[in-house]
This record gives C-alpha cells, sequence and structure tokens, in this order.
C-alpha cells in the first residue's frame, strides 16, 4: 500500500465530493451544544469526534463511495442520519425490485397529512397519527387491496407561523389488478374520505396518491429520507427540544405483510441476484481528517488485487 502525502496540497481542490460530508459536518458543533445535556458523557465524546477521520473508495473509472469513519451513528446527527437515509434507499429500492419482478404486484404510494400542530402538541400528534393509521389499515377498502406496506414517520417545521408538520409517507403493495378493478380501486377523492375518518379530521383536505415505478427514485427518497431535516431541528434551542421529545424512542419506519417477509429473507442473505454492481473496481482509498472546518487528505492506499472489490448497494454513492 502507498502513503501518498506529498500530494496533499496540491490536490485539495480536486475533491469535490466532499462538499456533502463537509455540510453536515459543519453543522455538529451545533448539534453537540444543543444535544450534550440529554445523552450521556461517553455518547457526548462520539458526537464531538463524528465524522473526523473519513474513508472513500475510488474507482478506476472515477467513482466515489464513502466507505468508512467515526461514526456516533445518533438518531439526531446530521452527518450519520444522512448516512443512514442513503443506504436505507438502496435497501428500499431492493425490496420494491423484490415485490415487483418476484411477486409481480404493483406500488402505490401515498401520502398522509393533517392540519400542523404547535409545539406542545407534536408529541400527542404523533401518537394520534399511529392510532389513525391502525383504523385505516383495518378498514374493508384497505385490507381489500393491501398485500404488504411500509410507513414511514417524517416531521418538517414552519419557522413563519412556528409550527410542526408530521406526515406519513406510505408505500403499498397491491395486486396488478387493482388499476383495472372497479370494485377494489381506490380513488383519490375516497383516499381523502377513508383518512379524514380515520383521523376523525375533516378539517384534511388533500392526500397524495401515486402509482410507483420501478425507479421512481422521488418516492424512494420520500421514503428513505430524514424523518427530520436538521435545519429544521436545529433551527432553536427550543425546535430540537420538541422534535427531540417528539422522536426519541419512536419507531419511525414500519414493514408490514409481504414487505416484512422480504426484508426478513433480504437479512438472510436472499434475493442476492437481485443485488446489482455499479460495474466499477474499485482499487483506492482515500482518508481525510476534519481539520480547521474542512476535511483535509492525509492518506491514500492503493488496494492490491487481492483487495479491489465490486460495491453493492449497501454502500454509499456521492452524488
Amino acid at each position: 500500500m502507498l502513503n501518498n502525502t506529498e500530494k496533499i496540497e496540491k490536490n485539495q481542490d480536486e475533491f469535490e465530493f466532499l462538499e456533502k460530508p463537509s455540510e453536515k459536518k459543519a453543522k455538529m458543533k451545533d448539534f453537540l451544544e444543543k444535544i450534550k445535556n440529554k445523552v450521556s458523557e461517553k455518547m457526548s465524546l462520539k458526537i464531538f469526534e463524528c465524522g473526523d477521520i473519513v474513508g472513500f473508495l475510488k474507482s478506476k473509472g472515477e467513482k466515489i463511495r464513502l466507505h468508512g469513519g467515526n461514526f456516533c451513528n445518533n438518531r439526531f446527527c446530521p452527518l450519520c442520519s444522512w448516512r443512514k437515509a442513503k443506504k436505507d434507499g438502496y435497501l428500499l429500492m431492493l425490496l420494491f425490485s423484490v415485490v415487483q419482478k418476484i411477486h409481480k404486484k404493483e406500488l402505490i404510494f401515498l401520502t398522509l397529512t393533517a392540519p400542523n400542530v404547535v409545539s406542545e402538541l407534536l408529541e400527542f400528534e404523533i401518537k394520534d397519527f399511529n392510532k389513525s393509521f391502525e383504523r385505516l389499515v383495518k378498514t374493508k377498502d384497505f385490507k381489500n387491496i393491501c398485500k404488504g406496506y411500509i410507513r414511514k414517520l417524517e416531521v418538517t417545521y414552519n419557522a413563519q407561523e412556528n409550527t410542526y408538520h408530521p406526515h406519513f409517507h406510505v408505500v403499498i403493495a397491491v395486486n396488478k389488478s387493482y388499476f383495472t378493478d372497479t370494485k377494489s380501486y381506490i380513488n383519490q377523492k375516497k383516499w381523502l374520505e377513508m383518512w379524514q375518518i380515520a383521523k376523525r379530521n375533516p378539517k384534511i383536505t388533500q392526500v397524495d396518491i401515486r402509482k410507483a415505478k420501478l425507479d421512481d427514485m422521488k418516492g424512494v427518497y420520500e421514503m428513505a429520507t430524514y424523518s427530520a431535516k436538521a435545519s429544521d431541528y436545529l433551527y432553536s434551542e427550543d425546535t430540537f427540544d420538541t422534535f427531540y421529545s417528539a422522536l426519541k424512542g419512536k419507531q419511525l419506519i414500519t414493514f408490514n405483510g409481504l414487505f416484512k417477509e422480504i426484508l426478513k429473507e433480504v437479512k438472510a442473505g436472499e434475493h442476492s441476484e437481485l443485488i446489482e454492481s455499479d460495474g466499477e473496481i474499485y482499487n483506492k482509498q482515500l482518508w481525510f481528517n476534519w481539520i480547521e472546518e474542512k476535511y483535509k487528505l492525509f492518506r491514500t492506499d492503493e488496494l492490491s488485487d487481492s483487495e479491489m472489490q465490486k460495491i453493492y448497494v449497501d454502500e454509499i454513492e456521492i452524488d
């Protein structure tokens, strides 16, 4: 292995792929300040050091993937939540692929909302969303079409009104005949009525429902993205306290039916034939330190033939 240190200063401007990790790392100081009194001393130290060292794999074709580093894995960490969202996206694409290619089902994306609430009501509203969704899935119409679902909670913050907007992103597996069967098909108006009844709130004015395509990255992103954006929960001390108390310990994503079965199979190593390589051979490792508010290269390793590798869906592509 080669340790190239002489070209470090010369090549700093070449590392454009550091933009996103650097953006997330730059928020860590503010994050630590807001969370340090809510976690143990040990966790505080892990957060303080999170992302101080990051490693990337580089292919012969100049493709880059984040591959390692020291991370705290705290749910609210800006850097770790970004990493998790990217990894979850690849997992969801695999699950969707299995549902569509092997089980021959179609997918629909459903977004369920309600009017915003003030901070004092956020935790109660999240619990009410969970109960309301339980009522929805028990309805005859829902059970008639659903072969499995994934439900993800997301909360956004409206700074102008100082209100919070919890909502659910849901993907539902349905039979291929769903879109042509007039007896089972549920249009947008009917979905809205069902959600109003389940939520016991006639003031709800809209739900979003659409058919998913195999390459529907927008839907995958909505399912995999952060349950709360750092720009929202780091807005102020009070905002962070509200998000933290409302989301701490909550189950943010749930798998049901067909998706739950497939997830177990994937964890057991099945469906590997659907896990696609990006076609690149990665032959270098680049290691960076966070110094003076920026990442600086401190080591480049050339991988031997036996160490070269293809990267699959559980790695993070830097886009």
